[in-house]
């Protein structure tokens, strides 16, 4: 049974390890959520290798951004709200 994990600032140094680990060893984590602030073309490179449930970023530019690579299906939410909902 895999843990499902949700990551807050995925694309800095940590959350990149982070992920890391977890592609090191798929069969026990499921990334459900991801976070990150700025870097929404990092963020494109993790939504498509772990596929989460839903995302946040910094600002509405990265949610259009995000919404028009990955479509209605995505959760995507943004600022202190997304940040919180993700936590969650």
């Amino acid at each position: 049974m895999s843990r499902r994990i949700a990551i807050l600032g995925s694309t800095g140094s940590i959350g990149c390890q982070t992920l890391d680990v977890v592609a090191a060893d798929p069969d026990s984590f499921q990334v459900v959520a991801l976070a990150a602030g700025q870097n929404v073309e990092r963020l494109m490179e993790q939504i498509e290798r772990f596929r989460p449930e839903r995302v946040s970023v910094g600002d509405e530019l990265g949610v259009r951004q995000l919404r028009d690579r990955f479509g209605p299906d995505l959760e995507i939410g943004f600022g202190e709200a997304g940040l919180m909902d993700v936590a969650r």
